[in-house]
């Protein structure tokens, strides 16, 4: 199997503890406090920087996920003693970054890489915190050698992505979260000529395999359900509609893949959007699966 070890996966799955890495490393990380912390240390509230993030250690799909602008909201948050229903020890505050994610994906044999893809986020579900919706790729030097250099450290076997929020002042490449698994931009990789799934396959195989060179740049890859469950909140929050809308719509014709949707096979499709209209039904709203606020251990 071409796997890493388990307690790899643990650690890349925890943001606090491959935070730890990333640090010795010199990899930048947002400035991040453990909320449990904070009971022992109150006189750190006050200073927390505004805007921040709550987020869980362990999670995905944007779950858990809250943006706290104030002090005073923070302190009524704070009063809760619980987010989503759990203890504060499952949880992270964390320094917001403005500016564009930045995603790199890669595969390693032992140690050795042996492809990469590097992709912008253009629009995401959750909106402004998700997964990818829309994508293109792009070279990201910084970020694709700060994730290149954290897992030659590990001495990494498998696949691996990561997320990074750069600077919009500097142009710094923060790393706010890592997947040690197939991620849901995985139609990035195979439209801009990195078959990661291929890849996998020989070094189980074969022990190894040979390098995929480079990926191709400018590739637009799409997630059909995502895009339609965030098109409200984007449109809404688009100063130029028309404009938002004509590129909404253009894009189509730029797709080079679809995540989850193909006119040769459309039973997927209609099983998640029927899936999604049982949940919108009892929930009331698209409530992710229960499987996100559980705990790998």
């Amino acid at each position: 199997m071409a796997i890493p070890d388990y307690p790899q996966i643990l650690l890349a799955h925890n943001k606090d503890q491959w935070k730890i890495i990333a640090d010795e490393l010199k990899i930048p990380v947002p400035r991040t406090y453990e909320l449990d912390n904070l009971v022992n240390c109150p006189d750190i509230i006050p200073k927390l920087p505004f805007p921040l993030l709550i987020k869980p250690k362990q999670g995905g799909g944007g779950w858990g996920i809250r943006q706290i602008d104030t002090l005073a909201e923070f302190e009524e948050f704070w009063a809760s003693g619980r987010h989503e229903g759990l203890p504060w020890g499952r949880f992270l505050v964390q320094e917001k970054i403005e500016g564009e994610t930045h995603c790199v994906a890669m595969v390693f044999c032992k140690g050795v890489l042996k492809g990469k893809v590097a992709y912008k986020q253009i629009r995401e579900y959750p909106a402004f915190g998700g997964q990818a919706t829309c994508r293109v790729s792009l070279e990201s030097e910084l970020a694709e050698g700060y994730f290149q250099k954290l897992m030659e450290h590990l001495k990494w076997h498998g696949v691996c992505q990561a997320d990074f929020v750069v600077d919009k002042e500097t142009q710094t490449p923060y790393l706010i979260d890592i997947n040690p698994r197939f991620w849901g931009s995985l139609a990035q990789g195979l439209a801009s000529g990195v078959d990661f799934p291929k890849l996998i396959y020989q070094i189980a195989m074969n022990g190894d395999v040979q390098p995929a060179e480079s990926f191709r740049k400018g590739v637009v890859t799409r997630w059909l359900g995502g895009e339609l469950r965030g098109f409200p909140v984007y449109f809404k929050q688009a100063e130029k509609k028309i404009p938002f809308l004509i590129d909404f719509l253009s894009l189509h014709n730029k797709t080079a893949l679809w995540d989850d949707f193909c006119l040769r096979d459309p039973l997927p499709f209609l099983a998640w959007g029927a899936d999604s209209l049982y949940r919108l039904i009892k929930y009331k709203n698209f409530k992710p699966h229960e499987s996100l606020s559980g705990v790998w251990e």
